[in-house]
């Protein structure tokens, strides 16, 4: 059994939400701007949103992991969005609410998938910077409603802008951690020839 101490270390991916608005008044402290301006991060966004849809893509393609096409669908409506196609700025929220309609359907199987593994955090400290970028957005902690970011007024768009990119990120590690959870052994929908040789998989479908 996990110590509280253990358990608390475990959750450490989701520091990575805090210390983005952390980097937002470390850069601009330093006069730094262009590190966390919309410019630059719409810049790196795309590039690194590309990365994980190619992973999960790769991934649900070798594996027919069902977890693993639900993120490439994901994934690539961040994609759409970051390249601004016509309607993606609505479009994003029709497909995260499909995809969660799906997640929340299929919630029993997904479970039993991630139990115990590690990229259960990882999922969830994706999905929670990406929400805390969107909380941002919406002025949430601007000073005549909760009021707990200093200078959120001047810097609200930094930070939600840094959000976004900590949460690409956060995604790209979560699809690494995905490869290391579900190729390495079998998907629930059948035997991986690249990882087994024909014999036992026609065994372990016998």
């Amino acid at each position: 059994m996990k110590t509280h101490l253990e358990k608390a270390l475990s959750r450490w991916p989701f520091l990575f939400g805090p210390l983005a608005i952390i980097y937002v008044y470390i850069t601009k402290a330093l006069g730094l701007d262009e590190f966390c301006s919309r410019h630059t991060t719409e810049i790196i966004a795309l590039p690194l949103v590309a990365v994980s849809v190619l992973s999960f893509l790769i991934l649900a393609w070798k594996t027919k992991n069902e977890l693993a096409f639900g993120m490439t669908f994901l994934t690539a409506a961040f994609f759409c969005r970051e390249w601004h196609f016509v309607g993606t700025s609505n479009g994003i929220y029709v497909a995260i609410a499909l995809f969660a309609g799906w997640f929340i359907y299929r919630r029993k199987h997904i479970e039993d998938m991630i139990r115990g593994q590690r990229i259960k955090i990882w999922l969830f400290a994706t999905a929670s910077c990406y929400l805390l970028s969107q909380i941002v957005a919406r002025r949430v902690f601007a000073e005549k409603y909760l009021g707990l970011l200093p200078l959120e007024g001047e810097y609200h768009i930094f930070f939600e802008e840094s959000l976004e990119v900590a949460g690409h990120i956060l995604m790209i590690i979560t699809s690494i951690v995905a490869w290391l959870t579900f190729y390495s052994r079998p998907s629930n929908t059948g035997c991986q020839p690249e990882r087994q040789d024909r014999e036992n998989c026609g065994k372990n479908k016998a």
